[in-house]
């Protein structure tokens, strides 16, 4: 299996306008036929980062919008404080198999670390 694109900086926020690209999609005019919608072949395709961006909301609202296995934990060292992103990480309200999904499953199977 190919790796998968990953984007930083929680997606670059596309996953945000996922549901606005969908409904927009019908109005442009195109020959191009999709058999799915686009958010569905972002999410499908795609993995994100949380680096640089230490917001709860945010993280949540990605993980509504692509799942949790499409997100995994980064700091952007040297740009960003690694304590803070620590304690941003450790404060999450997600479940311990959820969190360890973000903090570093995801990264050990996108990657094939184990």
């Amino acid at each position: 299996m190919p790796s998968l694109p990953c984007l930083g900086h929680m997606g670059e926020l596309l996953p945000f306008h996922l549901s606005r690209v969908d409904t927009r999609l019908p109005y442009l005019e195109t020959d191009v036929q999709l058999a799915k919608k686009p958010s569905e072949y972002f999410t499908e395709n795609f993995h994100i980062t949380t680096s640089g961006v230490m917001a709860t909301s945010a993280l949540l609202g990605a993980v509504l919008a692509i799942h949790i296995d499409n997100i995994m934990f980064a700091i952007d060292y040297p740009y960003e404080s690694t304590t803070q992103a620590m304690d941003f990480l450790h404060g999450l309200p997600l479940h311990d198999t959820d969190l360890h999904k973000i903090a570093h499953g995801n990264a050990e199977r996108l990657l094939r670390l184990t």
